[in-house]
């Protein structure tokens, strides 16, 4: 299913951004936000699953774009963060989770604005890109780089002719990572507030 939903999602973005290639209308921004990560499974051959619960946890960002007719081009770089909170083993319970796990990524984004003619823009999109998972659990660290990519929507609002307030969602999932033979999930669902500011 994650294949299917990654192939649509390459799409989508190499649809929109063809429209935008001359695009012009620079723009730089930041934000910060919370982050949950949905549970994940551990597999690993010859032994039972086990499965993985997390706080929320942290993300912010920085993004470069251009801006054309209503369609935004961007560079991101991000950072996500969870603490591990239940790690648990069917048959044999649960126990307080050590550890945490994050993801930083460079992602290539698409947004087309939706012109209300007033100071509140609402907006959607997504983007594509590769992702650095790292894992630490009970104490033991293994990272992995994957495809990921992500879609999300949300509101700008003017506060100057170059300052627009950005209130944002993001589903932001990756490849399955492989951490040295066990496998896992990741996907997030994050909530952001950021500033970009055109130059």
């Amino acid at each position: 299913m994650k294949k299917k939903i990654a192939i649509a999602a390459a799409a989508l973005v190499t649809t929109m951004a063809s429209s935008a290639l001359a695009a012009d209308g620079p723009y730089i921004g930041g934000y910060l936000g919370m982050a949950n990560l949905s549970d994940s499974t551990l597999e690993q051959e010859g032994f039972i699953p086990a499965e993985l619960s997390f706080d929320s946890g942290l993300g912010f960002g920085f993004v470069l774009g251009t801006k054309n007719d209503g369609v935004r081009i961007e560079a991101e770089v991000a950072r996500k963060s969870n603490d591990l909170d239940q790690f648990s083993v069917v048959g044999f319970g649960s126990e307080e989770g050590q550890g945490d796990v994050s993801a930083t990524s460079l992602m290539i984004n698409v947004f087309k604005d939706i012109d209300t003619q007033g100071a509140m823009t609402p907006y959607f999109g997504g983007g594509i890109g590769f992702s650095n998972l790292d894992a630490e659990i009970f104490g033991v660290s293994a990272d992995d780089t994957v495809f990921s990519y992500q879609f999300g929507a949300g509101l700008g609002i003017a506060m100057s002719e170059k300052a627009t307030l950005d209130f944002g969602y993001r589903y932001f999932a990756t490849a399955d990572p492989d951490f040295e033979g066990i496998e896992a999930e990741y996907d997030s669902h994050n909530f952001n507030i950021g500033l970009r500011t055109s130059f």
